[in-house]
Parts: C-alpha cells; structure tokens; sequence
C-alpha cells in the first residue's frame, strides 16, 4: 500500500560566493519508499566535473540523495527512505567540491509523509438474477480514527453501498494526507434462457402436440408453470392454441418465453348455404341457411348484421351477409351471401281535372312498372281496370298486386275550377237598373239576361229594365255556366235621391238567421217588405229607427227583395237567403 502526494516547490539558497535558486522534484516522499530525486538551478550552478554531494535533514535525521550533476543545471540522484523515516519538514542541501567549497540550501523544502495505516477489505454481495441491481459492498476499514471519507467510481459517498449492479467498482479512502483506492468486483448468475421446440397436431382436434424446453443459465433447480396449468419441463397432448412457460431458478430468478403456436391438422370443416330471395322490393322475407359438415366440436357462427350465434337467420331485406363459422379446433370457414329483391312496383298516372266546379268529369290513367308476371289494377272508387272516369274533386287511390303479391299504391288528386257564381250588387227599380258580380269560373265571360219571353240584353249589368222578373245566364271560357234567382223589377212612381240610396245598408248578405237594416235618418219611418222569388211578401214592418232586425222564419233559400217605401217612392235590395 502507497501513499502518493505531489507538491512542487522552489526556493531560493545563500551560497557563499553567490545566490542560487534550486528545486527539487519531487519534493515529497512516503517512509519506506525509493525514488529519483532531480535537483535543478539556475543556468551554470553546478560544475558536473566536481564532486557534488546532496541531502535531506530535518536538524536530526538526514538522508542522502546519492547522484551526481548532469548538467550545470541539474542534479540527478536517488533517495531511499526507510520505512522508520520520520515525518516532516526537511531542508535540502547541495554541496559542492572543487568550487571553494560551494553549496546551496533551501528550507522545509522537502517534506516525508506520515505514515498511511489505512487498511481495507471490500465484502461483495453478488447480484440474485441477471440484469438486476440487488449487489452490495461492505468494507472492513482499519487503521482509520472515523474522520475518513470515501468516494465510489459509482457516484456514492457511503462506506458500504448496495442496490447496484453487476461491474468493477473503485473506492477511494481519505483521511488527512492519507489515501488508499480499494477495487472490488460484483458479479451477477449466468441469466436463464428458454429454448422451444413445438410439434403440431397431426389432424384438426387430434389433441397430440407437444412442446420441448431446453433451459441454460440461472441457479438450478428449475420450476416450470405453463399456461395451461402444467408444471413439468416437456407438455404434451396439446390441442390447437397458444401456449408460454415461466421458467424460476433456485435463486427465484425468472424467464418468460415467447408465445408458442400449435397449430391444427388439416381441417375438414365444410359449409353450404341455401338462400331465399325476397319476394318483394323493400320486405324482408328473405332467410339463409348454412349447412355445416366436417366440424370438430362445437360449432360457433359470427354473422355481418349481429344475427346470433346460428345456422339459420330470417327476416332479412336485400343486401350482403357475410358469415364465419368457427369450430373446436379453430378451423374456421367464411363466406357470403347476397340477397336480391324485384324491383319495385311502380304507378305511372295520368289525369285529367274537372274543368267546371261540381262536375265529375275528371278521369285518371295508371301504367305499371316493374310488376312481376301478370298484375290487377284497383281503385279507391271501386273500379277495376287501368282507367276510371266520371270523377269528382277528391282524393282518391290506386292499388296494383302483381302475381307475387307485391302490392304498392298511390295517391293523387283530382282538382276542379272554382264554380262561376252570381252576386246581384243593386236593384234600381226606378231606373230598372239591376247591377251584378261574377265570381269564379274562367275568363272571358258572356252575358245573357232574359225575361219571361226573350233575351233582352248580353251585358254584365241590365240598364233600362222595365218592372217585371228578369234571369242572368253567365258562361265562363271552358264553358263553364251558371244562372241567378228570378229578380224582380217593381213598378214604382218615383226614386229616392242617389245619396240616401248610397247609405242603405243591408247585412249579412246572404243571411241564414238574421238580416239587419241599417236606414239613414231621412228614411226612418219608412215601410219595410221583405219579397220572394215568386212575389210574396213574407215580411213587412215600419222603420222606427236606423237599425232594423229581422229574424229568418224558416224562410226559403234563394233571391228576396227588400222593398224600402217612404211616400210615393220606392227602393229594392237584393238579398240572398241561404239555408
């Protein structure tokens, strides 16, 4: 055990006869030890022809360094310090002959270690399984007082360190001036390796493979536990599957192997499939069935539509299925399975629409596409057959059933013109003046009004009218007619102002339950007559206000006249019951 120190020093010695600096290297040594000891100076300090002497002394003790000059600056010699060597500071003198007598010191210059009586012995804890961090080190220190300190290779400070690994660690001991580096090494087991050998099943679901395991490395003995629940080295009578092993040593040390196949034999699992079509576009009446031979075991079937595990599935629209039948032994067969439907039957229709409001002369068509084989045609009305006619406004159906039974319908809608329909606005007897409006029906219209006997006038409104009973016929541009209530023209002797006439009115119109008369205030007073079509008078009162209430008394739909008499002068008003 070496205790190594590295200090270089120079000083400055007195000579005699002048001043000369040496050095000495190195300026330290341990007791016990030898080595080469180089003195050097300042240029042409030593005379290498003269006897040149050179030592160490600490006052007491002195050792020399036995060597020569070399140059005339530099002294080459050894030192050898014996292992009593006392420690300390030491000057340092060279002399030299032949020079008068020349020599040079320099002081405490050189110095002898204390003695190092540290000693240490590393206790090593291998580590339990390969690649773990389980060793440890434990050190025997002796000579040491507990002021020491130690550094590990491996980063740690602590006397004894564990949780390591396996490798070479260093650890240096310092105390004081005193240093000793102790290596130790921890090793770790050969780790455990798995080798496998498989053998597969001769036949689907034969049951006989087998796996072989070679195991290296570790502590033995060896305990086994495979997947399957077996505990010896070899398994055997394997069927289909995936098997692992877990291998521990006699250290608790443990390896995993990798997944291991066996594979089935050849299989003879076999599928055929009967399908049924959908009869109808857009049902769902159609099924598959697959009939499974060759399995081994139990049979598993997984469907594409999340149909259970079956053979058999129905109630299906048209579409593709796909299907995987699996048996015991892993063999496994898929397939798919397309269902095809008609195509829809479809209604083309062609209608015509009720030119005059009220009429039935609508008629409806259908053409049928897509039925299979020969097909009926039937209608909400009743009718059969691919046409109907003498229709109505409405709604109506049409159903059409092929020879399959496929059945569709539809719907449409026969519209019709809005009636022609005559409003009778004013009767003005005095200048028999009847005015009207059309509603409804289809421009252009014509006009033709007529008494008992002839037509008497072909425009909108009859001007000039004598007293008498008069009928409007107005025809649309389809041809479409319509004729008003008789109206009837009174005689009359003289005509109220166009004014009072304006302010005259008469509401609802047409009435169902009552008619009111609103009067302005000159022709309060007045005598009220309510006329009908065939000039019977069915009501008749006196106006004692503006306001006039008559209530309907069951009478008779159609044109009446209200007659307004004040004097010798007289109005009508048109007015149209309705039931």
């Amino acid at each position: 055990m070496k205790c190594l120190f590295t200090l270089l020093l120079s000083f400055t010695t007195l000579g005699f006869l002048q001043s000369q600096t040496i050095a000495l290297n190195p300026d330290n040594g341990n007791p016990g030890s030898a080595f080469t000891v180089t003195i050097t100076g300042t240029a042409t300090a030593f005379s290498v022809a003269s006897t040149t002497t050179a030592r160490i002394s600490n006052g007491i003790e002195s050792y020399d360094i036995t060597g020569s000059a070399t140059s005339a600056t530099r002294f080459s010699g050894s030192l050898d310090l014996p292992p009593d060597a006392t420690s300390g500071l030491y000057n340092a003198t060279i002399w030299q002959q032949g020079t008068a007598g020349t020599f040079w010191s320099c002081a405490d210059c050189f110095t002898i270690n204390a003695a190092c009586l540290i000693d240490a012995t590393p206790s090593v804890l291998p580590v339990t399984c390969a690649g773990e961090s389980t060793g440890s080190i434990n050190l025997e220190v002796l000579g040491a007082t507990g002021s020491e300190t130690y550094t590990w290779s491996s980063g740690q400070t602590t006397k004894d360190i564990s949780g390591i690994p396996a490798g070479n660690y260093t650890v240096t001991i310092t105390e004081g001036t005193c240093t000793v580096e102790v290596s130790a090494e921890v090793t770790e087991p050969v780790p455990l390796v798995l080798s496998t050998e498989s053998h597969q099943e001769s036949t689907a679901g034969a049951g006989d493979g087998s796996i072989t395991l070679l195991v290296s490395g570790g502590t033995m003995p060896y305990a086994y536990s495979w997947s399957n629940g077996e505990t010896t080295q070899d398994i055997g009578n394997l069927s289909h599957g995936v098997y692992q092993v877990t291998v521990t040593d006699f250290n608790g040390c443990q390896a995993l192997s990798a997944e291991i196949q066996i594979m089935g034999g050849a299989c003879a699992l076999e599928v055929a499939v009967n399908s049924t079509p959908i009869f109808c576009n857009g049902d769902n009446s159609g099924n598959i069935r697959l009939n499974v031979t060759g399995a081994v075991g139990d049979v598993t079937v997984q469907w594409s539509n999340g149909a259970p595990d079956t053979t058999f599935i129905s109630g299906l629209l048209a579409g593709d299925y796909q299907y995987t039948v699996t048996d015991g032994a892993a063999c496994e067969v898929t397939g798919e399975v397309t269902l095809t439907s008609p195509d829809p039957v479809g209604i083309i229709l062609t209608t015509t629409h009720v030119a005059c409001g009220g009429d039935s002369t609508g008629t409806a068509k259908a053409e049928i596409t897509g039925a299979q084989g020969v097909y009926s045609i039937s209608w909400s009305t009743g009718d059969l057959g691919d046409s109907i006619s003498n229709l109505g406004a409405g709604s109506y159906m049409v159903y059409a059933l092929d020879e399959l039974g496929c059945l569709t319908n539809d719907s449409f809608m026969i519209t019709e013109n809005a009636p022609v329909t005559i409003l009778i606005d004013t009767v003005l007897s005095v200048e028999g003046i009847i005015r009207v409006t059309v509603q409804g029906g289809t421009e252009p219209f014509t006009y033709q009004w007529s008494n008992d006997t002839s037509v008497v006038s072909t425009n909108e409104d009859l001007t000039g009218a004598t007293p008498g009973l008069y009928r409007l016929s107005v025809t649309d541009g389809l041809g479409c007619q319509a004729v008003s209530d008789t109206i009837r023209i009174e005689e009359t002797s003289a005509r109220f102002d166009q004014q009072l006439i304006e302010q005259i009115r008469t509401y609802p119109n047409p009435v169902k339950y009552q008619l009111t008369i609103r009067l302005p205030q000159a022709l309060i007073g007045s005598r009220l007559s309510l006329i009908n079509v065939l000039g019977q008078t069915i009501w008749e009162g006196k106006a004692t206000d503006q306001l006039t209430t008559i209530a309907n008394q069951q009478w008779a739909s159609g044109w009446h006249s209200l007659r307004i008499r004040q004097d010798d002068r007289q109005i009508s008003i048109p007015v149209l019951v309705q039931e």
